[in-house]
């Protein structure tokens, strides 16, 4: 990096350059590499599929998949309003729920649950796909009546450290994933 610094480029190229680093190592770096970006005004492309270093980095975000430009943005634009599946799965959607339109223009999950979007533009077709994160699911053993709760059967759950994966059965064949902290998993039971 300062071997390329010196030579004073208009623009730096830098590909994973903190992949093979420690965690403590890796935020150090990144510390670093934000700082020379403000105080130097340098354009840097990075390549990278560690998207804490997205959010921590990036000013705009273009997400490359098959070879083809798919979407471009903020790292919030690209994160929360995917442009297709195919970019929601890469940033790390795993669940897709299909949702029926009703007659009178509600939505209907899984089950026959009606899921109301306020403040949302929804697709006008008769059938589309929620795309829901991980980290977005709430899983509880007590009964909530709320417009965004769906009564689901725990099929599977798995610790790896300070979370746990929850895996849910929303509907005939419909699985769902959650992402939760150990403590909200022990707290769930």
């Amino acid at each position: 990096l300062a071997r390329a610094l010196v030579a004073q480029p208009e623009m730096l190229l830098l590909d994973e350059p903190l992949s093979a680093l420690d965690p403590v190592t890796r935020g150090e770096t990144e510390r670093e590499l934000k700082k020379l970006h403000l105080t130097l005004g340098l354009t840097t492309l990075m390549v990278t599929h560690n998207f804490e270093e997205v959010f921590a980095l990036a000013d705009r975000v273009a997400v490359i998949l098959e070879g083809a430009l798919a979407q471009v943005g903020t790292p919030q634009e690209v994160f929360r309003s995917p442009k297709s599946r195919e970019v929601a799965r890469f940033v790390g959607i795993e669940n897709f729920l299909p949702v029926r339109r009703a007659a009178d223009g509600s939505c209907i999950l899984p089950g026959g649950h009606p899921f109301h979007l306020k403040g949302k533009s929804l697709p006008s077709s008769p059938l589309f796909y929620l795309g829901l994160r991980p980290e977005d699911l709430i899983v509880d053993t007590a009964p909530v009546q709320a417009d965004y709760c769906l009564p689901a059967r725990v099929t599977e759950a798995s610790c790896s450290g300070a979370t746990a994966t929850v895996t849910v059965a929303v509907g005939e064949g419909i699985l769902a994933h959650a992402h939760l902290s150990l403590h909200r998993f022990v707290e769930a039971g």
